[in-house]
């Protein structure tokens, strides 16, 4: 079986985690430190602040802006839950707007139609780690005096005419999951250029201590420190995301070229520039039947494949019983077409001349059923 994700791990991590646990410094350290200004500057960003999870960090960025309770965010409707579980973790209420089915990226358009007196900021996601539109969705923002936030967990150093992915908007979180296109475990970063931002979000995840004293509490926090042991593993990773990210492309651009005679198959959108960096490579089958009858079969052939994401955020439970809301019927159409199969670093020609020979096959097959 050729995965779909697992986690590229090589004696780099191993040797940085063997180091530090022999430091006798496990916690939060120097490490950490070390990660969040070298993965800050990277991004091209004044600041970054290492937290535990994704989560962790939008959590704290919607809390360093206020984001509470009687507050709307608007954002799309078609992503990883935890896109807009912050925002309920705040007390506001999340707002879910389509996608353009061309991109599976938020439409900017219909953010602005989603706009009242209640929204306090958006949320724009650079799903499966293409970017989204971010001019757009800036001049809306700078329109109608509203927080523009990047939820770039699936992004990392996607970049658009020079700028980097976390640099898109007035704040952006990271994830560092063990299948993220650089890992740590588990773990996740804020990234902003604001000093305020930053200042808050060391304080949130260190249960609110203020800078008046070790055990001294001006706001309520949480636990949301990291460890140099991730840390580490995250340095390391760090030295060679462009490689990571380099093979990823190369093999999304052979899918492209290889089943671009494929009919009915909506493949990834690509540019010239690096806006895609293929955290998953997703495509669309022409309706829900064709697309389940291929996953199955791709399966049984050891072909690894995802469905990401089969449930639309609008239509989830959790956000209904919160007064959620938005009618996105192109993102419904997405979740019941979209299907992903393998696109890592840890894929050799054999493996890659595999997946384009067994899909072209199980495709095809999938058709005429």
């Amino acid at each position: 079986m050729i995965p779909i994700k697992k986690p590229y791990i090589g004696d780099e991590e191993c040797s940085a985690v063997t180091d530090v646990l022999k430091s006798g410094i496990v916690a939060q350290g120097p490490k950490v430190a070390e990660f969040e200004a070298k993965f800050s500057a990277k991004c091209g960003a004044s600041f970054g602040v290492a937290v535990n999870s994704g989560t962790a960090a939008a959590h704290a960025i919607m809390n360093a802006y206020g984001i509470k309770a009687g507050d709307e965010v608007i954002c799309t409707s078609f992503s990883f839950i935890a896109t807009a579980t912050p925002i309920l973790m705040c007390g506001a209420t999340p707002v879910f707007v389509d996608i353009d089915p061309d991109t599976f990226n938020i439409d900017a358009a219909a953010v602005e139609a989603a706009v009242t007196e209640k929204t306090k900021a958006v949320v724009g996601v650079n799903l499966f780690g293409r970017l989204a539109p971010w001019e757009e969705l800036r001049a809306v923002c700078d329109r109608l005096n509203l927080i523009l936030l990047e939820d770039a967990a699936q992004s990392h150093f996607a970049s658009r005419a020079g700028t980097m992915s976390g640099n898109f908007a007035d704040a952006a979180w990271f994830s560092f999951y063990a299948t993220k296109n650089m890992m740590m475990a588990e773990g996740g970063m804020v990234v902003t250029n604001s000093q305020e931002v930053s200042d808050s979000a060391k304080r949130f995840r260190q249960h609110g201590m203020s800078g008046l004293g070790m055990y001294d509490y001006e706001e309520l926090g949480y636990n949301y420190r990291t460890t140099d042991i991730n840390a580490a593993i995250g340095l390391a990773q760090l030295d060679r995301i462009d490689g990571f990210n380099d093979k990823r492309i190369d093999i999304a651009r052979r899918y492209n070229n290889a089943f671009a005679v494929l009919p009915g198959l909506t493949l990834p959108l690509t540019s010239n520039d690096r806006d895609h960096v293929y955290h998953l490579y997703t495509m669309a089958a022409p309706n829900n039947a064709v697309r389940d009858t291929l996953v199955d079969t791709l399966k049984a052939a050891g072909i690894g494949c995802g469905i990401y994401y089969p449930t639309p955020l609008s239509n989830i439970s959790v956000f209904k019983q919160a007064g959620g809301r938005g009618d996105c019927p192109k993102a419904t159409h997405a979740s019941e077409t979209v299907f992903s199969i393998p696109c890592e670093p840890f894929m050799d020609e054999a493996q890659i001349q595999e997946v384009i020979k067994t899909f072209k096959s199980c495709y095809t097959a999938a058709l005429e059923s």
